[in-house]
């Protein structure tokens, strides 16, 4: 018997708890599988459970020491660039993402210009 995938509520945020066991190992080999998460808020990381804003997450491997962001797993949920910038707005009040040639201005007009 094949069983139902389960369907997320849509404001559904993963724990701390459930971007650490989805990893796996480190480059080196190490298991990262349960290791603590290390977190900060930060406006291009990934919606946890439990936090007000996005949080910027990486893990300490424990055979090598190095700290590495889960976007070096491909850890899926990483805010987009539009995203990123709805973030920015909401957490600073303005855009703060500097791209070239671009004013924060014109980049939340074409940001608003998208809605």
């Amino acid at each position: 018997m094949v069983e139902a995938k389960k369907e997320r509520h849509p404001f559904w945020k993963p724990t701390l708890e459930w971007y650490s066991n989805s990893l796996k190992k480190c480059g080196c080999g190490g298991t990262l599988t349960d290791q603590p998460l290390i977190h900060r808020d930060h406006v291009g990381g990934w919606w946890v459970g439990g936090f007000k804003y996005r949080q910027w997450l990486s893990v300490k491997c424990p055979k090598c020491e190095r700290e590495e962001s889960l976007t070096r797993f491909d850890v899926k949920g990483k805010a987009t660039f539009e995203e990123q910038l709805v973030e920015e707005i909401r957490f600073y009040g303005h855009v703060t993402t500097f791209v070239d040639g671009y004013t924060s201005q014109q980049l939340e007009a074409w940001l608003l210009g998208k809605g």
